[in-house]
């Protein structure tokens, strides 16, 4: 019963990876940090945002693999250095931000069910 029941927790729990992704792309956090090591508060600031919420918002980025935190400091991973940026070889921003906008869609997905469109 437990792989059963992580199956379906992995499943309904699915969004909140992609969100950050999304959220941290639209907020271009991952080319502000293509120039330099940066604590959240700066990026807070680059980006308009609330301070300790990208906080949150990094340290949660850093547990999906796509930053590397650095005692307050935080960095690009591999992974995003590859993927995320434009000048990475296999570059797919403009992807997630077609997904996001495919995300958003599918949120209404009872609404069309229940009128046929």
């Amino acid at each position: 019963m437990t792989q059963k029941w992580r199956a379906i927790q992995e499943m309904m729990r699915g969004y909140r990876a992609a969100q950050i992704l999304f959220t941290v792309n639209q907020l271009e956090i991952f080319q502000h940090l293509a120039e330099a090591l940066r604590p959240a508060p700066e990026l807070a600031a680059l980006t308009h945002s609330h301070p300790e919420a990208m906080r949150r918002l990094l340290n949660a980025a850093a547990g999906l693999g796509l930053l590397i935190k650095q005692k307050d400091f935080y960095a690009n991973s591999k992974l995003t250095e590859a993927c995320l940026l434009e000048k990475g070889p296999f570059f797919m921003g403009n992807m997630a931000r077609l997904e996001q906008a495919g995300h958003e869609r599918w949120e209404r997905l009872p609404e069309a069910i229940r009128s046929g469109r």
